[in-house]
């Protein structure tokens, strides 16, 4: 008979049986040691700090000037593309007078019709007046500037007045009924923008009459132009009522342009900075206005055909021209500034503005000299 086998047995220990009845106690923390910055450390620390904001301190000044500079220098190509806009479409459009011709004779009705801003002299349409002295008054410059329309100072020294005339580029068309005599209305469209005192050209390719507006109608509204004598608020007024002939539907209406370029400043206060300037008929009377601001100077060459082959064979100043009914382009000199002090550094250049030198300011404003030379179309 076999035998069983002897079970397995294992002997737990009393510990894991029983539980382990000693009672553990815990170990107390180390103390632990705290430190801070040592006073060498926090200078160095300071210290870099320092350069750091130092560094960042430059590259801001030094963004802010290159800001400055660059706006600067775009504001004074911008103001210096206006006044060149300005001067250039000016000349070309002096002399116009729709279809009439230079030698087609202009008769002014005006009161004083030599005066400076309504003297229309075919052939003449663009003049000017060169500085020849040593100081600010009217006769410092040659021919000298008309002391009616120019007070001393007005007119920075060293600087040249350029004078255009011409028709507006608008014209109204003649329209019935038509003048039965010489003395009678002319008839345009209503909404033309015409006032009383303005002072306008009647032309066909024929001829061409020069008078001022008046009452007792509303050009604007009615359409109907009145040339009487009297009549008028402002302006010279006319010395007859006849025109020189009756028009008809060939005619057009213009209104006469007379422009004064020149170099001044804004109340003609000397803190200002100077500027191009422009006198012109308004209603009959001149009035003045600023067209841009930081125009240093202003140069004027015209040239004269002297063998009437249409082109320029030399180039004089305004004192200089012998006939002004040859002049066929004029060559323009600007010397433009900032606005604003945008530069670093004192600027003591010379600058050669068609030949005239100019400066030194001895500021901290930037400059640039800007040419051009424009034909005279008609």
């Amino acid at each position: 008979m076999k035998r069983a086998p002897h079970a397995l047995t294992t002997k737990m220990p009393a510990a894991a049986c029983c539980g382990d009845r000693r009672q553990h106690k815990p170990r107390p923390l180390a103390p632990v040691r705290m430190r801070g910055f040592t006073l060498t450390e926090l200078l160095i620390a300071t210290t870099i700090g320092l350069i750091v904001l130092g560094a960042v301190a430059q590259v801001f000044a030094t963004s802010r000037t290159t800001y400055k500079v660059t706006e600067g220098l775009s504001r004074l190509q911008e103001n210096a593309r206006f006044g060149m806009h300005f001067l250039t479409w000016d000349i070309r459009m002096a002399g116009f007078m729709g279809c009439l011709q230079k030698s087609t004779t202009v008769t002014n009705h005006l009161n004083n019709p030599n005066d400076y801003s309504t003297n229309f002299v075919l052939g003449q349409f663009v003049n000017g007046h060169g500085y020849t002295g040593s100081g600010s008054n009217p006769t410092d410059w040659t021919p000298a500037l008309p002391a009616s329309y120019f007070t001393a100072g007005e007119v920075v020294p060293g600087t040249d007045v350029l004078v255009v005339r011409h028709g507006s580029d608008v014209g109204h068309r003649v329209l019935p009924p038509y003048m039965p005599t010489p003395s009678a209305a002319l008839h345009i469209e209503p909404g033309n923008g015409l006032s009383v005192n303005d002072i306008v050209i009647v032309a066909d390719c024929r001829g061409a009459d020069l008078f001022q507006l008046t009452g007792p109608t509303d050009p604007d509204l009615t359409g109907t132009l009145n040339h009487n004598t009297g009549a008028v608020s402002q302006g010279p007024g006319n010395a007859t009522q006849d025109l020189s002939k009756t028009y008809e539907g060939d005619a057009e209406i213009l209104r006469l342009v007379t422009n004064v370029y020149y170099i001044g400043r804004r109340n003609n206060d000397p803190k200002n900075p100077p500027g191009l300037f422009r006198k012109e008929l308004d209603d009959g009377v001149v009035v003045t206005e600023e067209l841009v601001s930081g125009v240093d100077n202003m140069q004027v060459f015209y040239g004269e055909d002297s063998n009437s082959d249409g082109t320029a064979d030399v180039y004089r100043t305004a004192d200089q021209v012998v006939d002004w009914s040859t002049v066929v382009t004029a060559r323009l000199g600007l010397l433009v500034r900032t606005l604003n002090y945008a530069n670093s550094e004192v600027d003591t250049r010379v600058y050669g503005v068609l030949g005239s030198l100019i400066g030194p300011y001895n500021d901290r404003q930037q400059r640039r000299v800007f040419t051009t030379t424009v034909e005279l179309r008609n």
